[in-house]
């Protein structure tokens, strides 16, 4: 068996140049490829941020807008000046023998509109308040004032 293996052709050194600098390109364009990729992403969300700025500056222009809206609505529905319009219009309230209503199929009239009763009547007529409520400021001061104890 042999010992030792000779190499049959030494390396030559120029090939060693070339391997060195093939790695040397390699790793320069690997960071070249990297930065190129960062350089897109950060242009992306920098245009992302420029329409964000843009589309928040078109929602607060909208919303001024709507409130002006509303606040010439609000002035024009305003109940003197529909009454003003209405009668320059030539209308005027209705009167109970002008009202006709008009009979529907399937519908059952309710009854009349019944407003719930207090719960002091529906109790005995006593007002349902705490004690500490049904003193008037009258009697607080003369009670004070004559040095009685407080509540």
């Amino acid at each position: 068996m042999i010992k030792g293996r000779t190499q049959a052709y030494p390396r030559a050194p120029w090939r060693e140049q070339v391997r060195s600098s093939g790695r040397l390109m390699f790793w320069a364009v690997s960071l070249l490829i990297l930065g190129a990729m960062y350089l897109a992403v950060s242009a992306k969300e920098a245009e992302l941020g420029r329409q964000v700025l843009t589309y928040d500056a078109q929602i607060e222009q909208l919303e001024r807008q709507l409130d002006e809206l509303r606040t010439a609505y609000a002035r024009e529905s305003a109940p003197p000046r529909m009454l003003a319009r209405a009668s320059a219009l030539g209308m005027r309230p209705a009167r109970s023998q002008e009202i006709h209503f008009l009979p529907l199929e399937g519908y059952t009239a309710q009854g009349e509109f019944l407003a719930p009763r207090p719960r002091a009547a529906i109790q005995g007529g006593e007002p349902m308040l705490p004690p500490a409520y049904t003193e008037t400021w009258l009697q607080i001061v003369l009670r004070w004032m004559s040095g009685g104890e407080s509540r």
